[in-house]
């Protein structure tokens, strides 16, 4: 038996350890998130309890540590930006939460500690140099789940009245649209704080803990789930066979980098009128260019990969900062001879069928099919990709001029995954790649050859 096999069974075994130890007995289905009664336990949502296993498994590994950063230009009220951030994790529980076996621990609001790094000194090329070097080690900093809540803050002085605010959370609490909702608040609260008024948000009527409480009970509806992702992941093959520049390694490293793209506005107008013309949306016919990339890469006719679901089924969810999107499987069974218009009906197809099944969480997915646990490649798909169709926060502050920046964790936690964001009517697009396999100018080339695809398409 090889060290790997043997890594992998033992992997298993505590994962199995662990499941056990997260498991409790459901209360009846509740028709709507109630708030949970006074000293109620709260359970990890079926999320929140994967990345907790993994976080046991791994607890070194930063692969779920989450970074973003705005950069302030003109006369900054720190003190008042302090005060934004209190308020923030005071009125979001799971902000100030930590994590166990038993579930998550509220604690008492003590604040955000900010961290503060000069570099006014410094040569404005050289600040910024410095200030990447510092946020590097910032964002890959572990997090101690059971100890402390999983949330750091740093305010950079990168030039004369020039600061840069970083934040970097774990997954468990936080997703894209909880950075809005986050950036919202503070951007309302500072205004407040700045003239030195009370806050004037109002009180969330429900926390993140209560839609965990209320998510534990729904069990009648995750059968039906189940049994659709089962029927139609079947058969499906456990990994895509990408040709890479370097071996797969027995472990992955989940080291990575990011190359960026950008769709000319021609061509931008041209995907979104062909999917216009289809009645499709536009993560459809990028799914569809994807996929016959991958393709025309492997030669699979049978693809799977991974995409984001906001998982806010509930509206009551839409002010809360948590951790609710979920991830599912588009499965791509190409046909000999099949068009381009086939392809796109045929995932129009079945994302609007995985859209009726998304509330079963990915963890819980993955503990029903249990499928072989290999350390060199991630379950079920290898490849993700990701349309940012989540609004940009409207973040305007008295006398500053705020702009967002784009952080490179160099984490990549899947072979390849593909990021699109649309801004100013134009697509752009990211590949996040693992650096174990891949040469940066294979994914430029890959890059290259996409927008090839999509042009003939549009055509």
């Amino acid at each position: 038996m090889t060290d790997t096999t043997i890594q992998n069974k033992q992997q298993q075994a505590n994962r199995a350890q662990l499941i056990a130890r997260l498991r409790r007995t459901d209360a009846p289905a509740d028709g709507v998130i109630a708030k949970r009664s006074a000293g109620q336990p709260i359970p990890l949502s079926y999320s929140q309890e994967r990345l907790w296993i993994m976080s046991q498994l791994e607890p070194d590994n930063p692969i779920y540590n989450v970074a973003g950063a705005v950069q302030f230009d003109g006369l900054l009220n720190t003190q008042a930006l302090q005060h934004s951030l209190d308020e923030v994790v005071r009125r979001h529980e799971i902000l100030r939460s930590r994590f166990t076996a038993e579930g998550q621990q509220v604690l008492p609001g003590a604040g955000l500690p900010l961290a503060c790094r000069d570099l006014a000194d410094v040569r404005p090329d050289r600040a910024m140099q410095q200030f990447q070097h510092c946020a590097d080690d910032f964002i890959r900093l572990p997090f101690r789940l059971a100890e402390q809540p999983p949330l750091r803050a740093l305010l950079a002085i990168v030039g004369p009245r020039r600061h840069i605010l970083l934040l970097t959370l774990h997954h468990i609490v936080s997703d894209r649209w909880s950075v809005g909702v986050l950036m919202q608040e503070v951007s309302a609260l500072y205004g407040t704080y700045s003239q030195r008024k009370p806050p004037a948000l109002p009180e969330l009527p429900i926390q993140y803990g209560d839609y965990c409480v209320w998510q534990r009970r729904q069990q009648e509806k995750w059968a039906k789930h189940l049994e659709y992702w089962r029927h139609k992941l079947t058969g499906a093959p456990p990994l895509l066979e990408l040709p890479t520049d370097w071996p797969r390694p027995p472990v992955s490293s989940y080291r990575g980098e990011v190359h960026g793209f950008e769709l000319s506005a021609e061509l931008s107008r041209a995907v979104k009128e062909l999917g216009k013309q289809y009645n499709v949306t536009l993560f459809m016919v990028l799914a569809a260019a994807f996929n016959t990339l991958l393709y025309r890469y492997t030669g699979s006719r049978d693809i799977c990969i991974g995409y984001p679901a906001a998982g806010r089924s509930q509206s009551q969810t839409a002010a809360l900062i948590g951790f609710f999107v979920n991830t599912l499987v588009l499965r791509c069974r190409l046909e000999p001879d099949m068009t381009f218009s086939e392809l796109l009906l045929h995932l129009r197809e079945q994302a609007l069928q995985d859209q009726n099944h998304q509330e079963l969480s990915f963890g819980q997915l993955l503990e029903a099919l249990s499928p072989v646990r290999n350390t060199s490649h991630t379950p079920l798909f290898q490849v993700m990709l990701a349309v940012q169709n989540v609004p940009l926060p409207d973040f305007r502050m008295q006398d500053v001029t705020v702009t967002p920046l784009t952080m490179n964790n160099r984490i990549a936690q899947f072979d390849l995954s593909l990021f699109i964001d649309e801004r100013d009517g134009k697509l752009l697009g990211s590949f996040e790649y693992s650096t174990d396999l891949f040469e940066a100018e294979t994914i430029a080339r890959m890059a290259g050859h996409l927008q090839m695809l999509l042009t003939a398409a549009a055509d």
